[in-house]
């Protein structure tokens, strides 16, 4: 039997890069899964309905501006009116940014912490009136190694990823007594669109910081999400999880 047979997910972020991977290893593993992003994708929707049929599940597409609030509930009611249970929450959904923090203007760090802070926690509360309800569910935070680094040009990005891993780690405390575990991830240098923005003037820069020697896999973070979604990880609440291959 699949490992999340019946079971139903909300991904943000779903149509690209680490999210999309995701939204593929949940419906392999049985998962129907909500998948929000910003805007109308032609491939996406060809993608998973595709995976749709191999897999007998659904994957519902719901185009959200997770810097509104309103938006974000907008699309919350949609999946609430569905009337089903919510049994995973997968915040990847950001916005990278690397910069002089003198150099970079309100608007744009206003925007960032929006969808890199805000957006986690508004629909991370909506969820959990569902899955308090049912006394079950799993959330899961994308947050990334630099939340936790030192370096020039990362102060707005990393402290809202810094931001994030406070949230993850204080809240499993308030949900588990519920059923809920809440969790993050700490992804280092993901090989997808979004890594030239952490690159610099050399892309090879922040892999010779990096014990693996090269951009990590969107596929081999989502593989780690699935294992960290088990029912056989159930005490593993307020963890944050490195996936870097470590430093050097």
């Amino acid at each position: 039997m699949r490992a999340f047979e019946g079971k139903n997910a909300i991904v943000t972020g779903a149509n690209r890069g680490l999210g999309k991977a995701i939204v593929k290893e949940l419906a392999a593993q049985g998962c129907n899964v909500w998948a929000i992003y910003r805007h109308e994708s032609e491939e996406f929707n060809c993608f998973a309905s595709k995976l749709e049929s191999e897999h007998s599940v659904f994957i519902k597409s719901i185009t959200v501006d997770l810097a509104s609030e309103e938006s974000i509930k907008d699309g919350y009611r949609f999946i609430s009116a569905e009337k089903k249970t919510i049994d995973i929450l997968i915040n990847n959904a950001g916005i990278g940014h690397m910069g002089l923090f003198q150099m970079t203007k309100t608007e744009f760090i206003r925007d960032l912490y929006a969808v890199n802070l805000f957006a986690p926690m508004i629909l991370t509360q909506l969820v959990l009136r569902n899955m308090s309800r049912q006394k079950s569910g799993k959330i899961i935070n994308v947050a990334s190694t630099a939340s936790s680094e030192v370096y020039e040009g990362n102060s707005i990005y990393g402290s809202s990823k810094a931001a994030l891993v406070a949230f993850t780690q204080s809240l499993a405390a308030e949900t588990f007594n519920n059923g809920v575990t809440v969790n993050a991830i700490a992804p280092g240098l993901i090989n997808t669109d979004m890594s030239c923005v952490f690159e610099g003037k050399d892309p090879e820069e922040p892999i010779r910081h990096t014990a693996l020697g090269r951009k990590i896999e969107a596929k081999e973070i989502a593989d780690i999400v699935i294992n960290l979604l088990s029912d056989k990880m159930k005490l593993i609440n307020g963890a944050v999880v490195t996936i870097n291959g470590g430093h050097k």
